[in-house]
């Protein structure tokens, strides 16, 4: 399946959001993911022109959106350095982060640019109108590095949504909000009950597992616990 790079633009430190031409009559699931492979690489990379990214946009968008960290790497420098309106391929969309109709309460723990599935989410629930309740809990280093931050403040402001994003590293002072490290202690200081809800959760593989083994310890039933992990950012 073909599309084309519409746009880019830097996110956050070190993250830019790429947008892709949604191929035509093509449905995906919020939270779903798809491979893209790049015509050719302009900088050698070993690993070769195919990655996977998760999709950013919700069902309802008009284009296809997914965000990455830049790390250096050849297929990100290409990525970077293509000209707009060239053509790639694509596979899916495909994969099971996807909402579970069974819970009405969600809880979404993310870190880093393992947020991607959870902007995806937000805004297709947000889109919907459902008066699904959700708690997002979303782990950087500092605002800097925090992508889509600010549209889930505001989001924050109007809608059925939480927002509560723990920054461990922020050098500003005027920063009021969270700093703990992303786990079980942050979690129950703003929850009370965990099985009343489902967790969602995204990030690198040693968060994702601590979190999981947190839950479990904490009493949550193992239903209730979806997960994906970003095997680092190549």
């Amino acid at each position: 399946m073909k599309t084309l790079l519409l746009n880019r633009k830097e996110l956050c430190r070190s993250t830019w959001e790429f947008t892709l031409a949604k191929p035509a009559d093509t449905l995906h699931q919020a939270g779903q993911h798809i491979t893209v492979k790049l015509p050719r690489l302009l900088h050698e990379d070993p690993k070769g022109p195919q990655r996977t990214f998760t999709l950013a946009s919700a069902p309802h968008e008009n284009d296809w959106l997914i965000a990455t960290r830049m790390t250096g790497s050849g297929f990100k420098k290409t990525f970077l350095d293509l000209p707009l309106n060239t053509e790639l391929e694509v596979n899916g969309p495909m994969g099971a982060l996807v909402r579970d109709e069974r819970f009405p309460a969600l809880v979404f723990l993310a870190g880093g640019i393992g947020i991607t599935p959870f902007r995806s989410m937000v805004q297709d629930l947000h889109h919907k109108g459902l008066g699904v309740d959700v708690h997002l809990f979303y782990s950087n280093r500092s605002i800097d590095s925090a992508a889509y931050h600010h549209l889930f403040a505001e989001l924050a402001e109007q809608t059925f949504f939480t927002y509560i994003p723990t920054l461990n590293d922020e050098p500003d002072a005027a920063w009021r909000g969270e700093r703990r490290i992303l786990g079980i202690e942050l979690i129950q200081s703003h929850l009370t009950n965990l099985n009343a809800f489902a967790f969602y959760l995204c990030g690198p593989p040693g968060l994702v597992t601590d979190l999981t083994n947190q839950l479990h310890t904490g009493g949550v039933n193992k239903e209730r616990i979806f997960s994906e992990f970003f095997w680092g950012y190549p």
